[in-house]
């Protein structure tokens, strides 16, 4: 059931009941979506499509989720409401691309809606939806909104709407902000404020117990041995990089250490401060080159033209 918000020169609730007033919307994650026609805001449950989410030892999760269930406790929210301050809170969390921040967040998505009876999650809101919501969702109601790629976010966005929205005047209480980003240093410094962002997490790319951790479960029919070789050829990838190398020798065919070759160059090249765009595109020419050539094979195996 989609749930909407009619804001004409004051609220007004259609298909929302007494009870959604005070207790929420039924705990799930929801998009929202905003008609500029008609004036109207919908929630709408969506579920969340993803790889199948491994558990590894990532000290950055540990901390997140931490952070997340210490915040939503009932002492600390009367021990918010005992030094009068707002109980609201944000982290940042950032890192290399592919090294898992999204993959954090969907596992924080659905340990928060199983624990939390009432509790909503927000997946990338515009910003100045939130007061709006604020006005129809019950204060008591426990909101996570995670907002992706933080950095262009606030392309979009005055600084003086953020900064309203993390210590303004439009702060909802009971919300607990979580925002992503590739691009730390994109982010303005005026933000980095404990009233603000109140913490930064770093998620870099996995160890070798984590890579063990992720290979094992993606590859159980494989030795000890031939796990640990793996874990040991991969050292310095990034979680995206290590779905890549399994997609390509176990599905493509390929050939292990040249994909990691390829995998660890296109770093070297994509790090460098000079680079352009045609040595880029060079690079993704090549990681992907052996792949077409196995899907042609393919095709003309099957003789068809799926491709």
């Amino acid at each position: 059931m989609n749930y909407s918000i009619i804001n004409e020169s004051v609220f007004q609730f259609y298909d929302i009941t007494e009870e959604i007033k005070q207790n929420g919307f039924p705990p799930d994650v929801y998009d929202v979506e905003i008609d500029e026609r008609t004036k109207s805001i919908t929630l709408k449950p969506t579920k969340v499509f993803s790889d199948e989410i491994i558990n590894i030892n990532s000290p950055a999760f540990k901390n997140l989720v931490n952070e997340v269930q210490h915040f939503f406790l009932p002492e600390t929210k009367q021990a918010f409401k005992d030094f009068g301050f707002l109980y609201k809170k944000s982290i940042l969390l950032h890192g290399k691309p592919g090294t898992g921040k999204t993959c954090l967040t969907i596992k924080l998505m659905e340990m928060f809606r199983s624990n939390m009876t009432n509790g909503m999650v927000l997946v990338n809101p515009k910003l100045d939806v939130i007061p709006k919501l604020s006005k129809v969702i019950n204060p008591e109601v426990p909101v996570l909104v995670i907002l992706e790629e933080f950095d262009d976010v606030l392309k979009y966005y005055d600084e003086g709407e953020v900064l309203s929205m993390l210590d303004g005047e439009i702060q909802r209480p009971n919300t607990f902000y979580i925002f992503t980003t590739n691009y730390v240093e994109k982010i303005p410094n005026r933000l980095f404020r404990p009233s603000r962002i109140s913490n930064i997490i770093e998620v870099t790319n996995p160890d070798e117990n984590a890579r063990i951790d992720y290979l094992r479960a993606k590859l159980p029919t494989s030795t000890a041995s031939s796990i640990n070789y793996w874990a040991k050829q991969t050292e310095g990838l990034s979680l995206d990089d290590l779905k890549h190398t399994i997609l390509a020798v176990k599905c493509m065919n390929q050939n292990l250490e040249q994909i990691i070759q390829t995998l660890k160059d296109g770093h070297v090249l994509l790090n460098k401060p000079d680079r352009n765009d045609t040595a880029r595109d060079d690079y993704q020419l090549k990681l992907s080159r052996a792949a077409r050539e196995a899907i042609e094979i393919d095709r003309q195996f099957r003789g068809s033209d799926w491709v």
